[in-house]
């Protein structure tokens, strides 16, 4: 069965056929996840949880297609899927009290700008804003093009063709960094 005939049976109120949609979207659901279960919920959510809001995304991506948009269903599932699970870290984060730190929690690389988040107020703490630019301009060249880069969402193969280098040297030079960056930040924790 194809994906457009599983997205009208879907859209009909047939949810038998969601089972055909979930084989055909596993990677990106499990990439997704992985993705955001390794950069911000390790101990606030299990994969499983997340996995579980992914399909819930995709399943309202087939509900709400619109088949005369000129997107592919693949561009808006992602596009819901991503938005879902940023809202749940999101959500999770405003009721802890703590800073983000990992690399991703930059908001924008030109002015730096950080979430912070507690259960009384939503201010950003400055000494902690200059520590984390006082990290970033520790980075050589290419590592700060690298970050600059990736929170453009630009992929891994799009930085190391830009950059004209190997994907995997891109991997392990933003997995550095991220470790580098959250014992950088931690010690002012």
């Amino acid at each position: 069965m194809k994906t457009e005939e599983i997205i009208k049976a879907i859209k009909q109120g047939d949810d038998s056929h969601f089972g055909l949609l979930l084989e055909e979207y596993h990677c990106l659901l499990y990439s997704l996840v992985n993705r955001y279960y390794n950069d911000y919920c390790q101990s606030v959510y299990g994969r499983d949880d997340l996995y579980q809001e992914a399909c819930l995304a995709l399943h309202t991506a087939a509900q709400s297609f619109n088949f005369e948009m000129k997107a592919k269903f693949s561009t808006y599932a992602y596009m819901l899927i991503k938005r879902r699970l940023l809202k749940l870290v999101e959500r999770e984060a405003r009721h802890t009290s703590h800073i983000a730190y990992s690399l991703d929690a930059l908001e924008n690389v030109d002015h730096l700008s950080f979430n912070t988040y507690s259960q009384s107020d939503d201010d950003f703490t400055e000494e902690f804003f200059c520590k984390a630019k006082a990290y970033l301009r520790t980075l050589n060249e290419e590592d700060l093009k690298i970050v600059k880069m990736r929170l453009k969402e630009l992929s891994y193969r799009e930085i190391a063709e830009q950059l004209g280098i190997e994907v995997k040297r891109v991997d392990n030079r933003l997995l550095s960094i991220r470790k580098k960056y959250q014992s950088y930040m931690q010690a002012y924790l």
